[in-house]
């Protein structure tokens, strides 16, 4: 099964408790109005057009991956479990209110001003977990993903073959600490994958 298909229907098994799409094509699975009333489980965007993702790049300063490319052309960005995994993509206003206000975290962001001094040329950054605030990265050289501490570029607390591997992955181990309502079975463990 193709990567974006399995993760798909992933997460549209929660549409078992509501779906909706915005009007700036964001779709929304399984509300969760335990968290707040607009509260959603999964979140994921329409995909990126090639001008979107050019434009992307030049924010970035650099070429996303090809891996990543591919990822953004079928959804831009998405998060999963309520926030706990989210991954960056092309975010088109800041405001905050009504469907606006569903939109992914800018890729720029952690890739410039946010970058950290110690990260390596080769590092795109792509997503992070709510749990710990750590980061993760796509290395060129490598194409594995690693996850990295929040504000340093080391020491690599995880580490995974490539980028849908780490995704469905986590996806998968994830959906196991979700109860069938979208809620956290136990919520006094982390929701973060286990350091290697």
């Amino acid at each position: 099964m193709e990567p974006f298909i399995e993760l798909k229907a992933l997460v549209e098994r929660s549409s078992a408790f509501g779906e909706r799409t915005t009007t700036l094509g964001a779709h929304l699975y399984g509300h969760v109005p335990h968290l707040a009333p607009e509260a959603w489980l999964h979140s994921l965007y329409a995909g990126l057009l090639t001008q979107e993702l050019q434009s992307i790049e030049l924010k970035c300063g650099r070429p996303i991956p090809s891996v990543f490319r591919d990822f953004l052309s079928h959804t831009n960005g998405i998060n999963l479990f309520s926030g706990h995994l989210y991954i960056y993509g092309m975010r088109g206003t800041y405001e905050r209110t009504g469907d606006a206000a569903w939109q992914p975290y800018a890729l720029e962001v952690p890739n410039t001003q946010e970058r950290p001094r110690d990260a390596k040329a080769s590092y795109f950054f792509v997503g992070g977990y709510f749990d710990d605030g750590s980061k993760l990265v796509i290395d060129d050289e490598t194409s594995k993903v690693l996850r990295l501490p929040q504000r340093r570029a080391g020491p690599v607390l995880t580490e995974w073959p490539d980028f849908w591997s780490m995704l469905i992955s986590e996806a998968h181990r994830l959906s196991r600490l979700f109860d069938g309502a979208g809620r956290l079975i136990d919520e006094s463990l982390s929701t973060a994958p286990s350091s290697t």
